[in-house]
This record gives structure tokens, sequence and C-alpha cells, in this order.
């Protein structure tokens, strides 16, 4: 059980990945290809959104996770 909340949790931090790389130029590129320059400051506003609202949903999964683990395993280090 311990070893299946790991995994979960390493796969969580690999979504929560940015998916935008940022140049010196100021120019960005996404799945869609070259975005222009004054796309780029509302572009990274909503991936940080985005982002914020994935770490929510990820923090209330560990949460639940965690109150699963608790009841059978109440000596386990995530319990205490």
């Amino acid at each position: 059980m311990l070893q299946t909340l790991r995994l979960l949790l390493m796969t969580l931090l690999l979504v929560t990945t940015a998916c935008v790389v940022v140049f010196a130029q100021g120019t960005a590129f996404t799945y869609q290809g070259r975005l222009t320059d004054s796309k780029l400051p509302l572009m990274l506003l909503q991936a940080v959104k985005e982002q914020q609202s994935l770490i929510q949903t990820q923090q209330q999964q560990i949460a639940g996770l965690k109150k699963l683990i608790c009841r059978t395993h109440r000596r386990a280090a995530v319990c205490k």
C-alpha cells in the first residue's frame, strides 16, 4: 500500500512539470507551436493558474490516501 502511495506521489509530481519553455528573447513554445511575444504574460498566468488547480487537487488526493493508509497502518511514518 505504501509503495502504491509513493508511486502515485511520484506520478503526480511528474504531471505538475511545466510544459512551457521560455527563451531569453521572450518567445515561448508550447505543444501547439510558437506563440507571439504579446501572448507570453497571459499564457504564463494561465499556466500558473492551471498548475495551482492541479496542485490543490493533488493535495486533496494525498490527504485522502493518507487517511486510507492510516486506518490500517496507524504506525506508518505518514500517519505521525
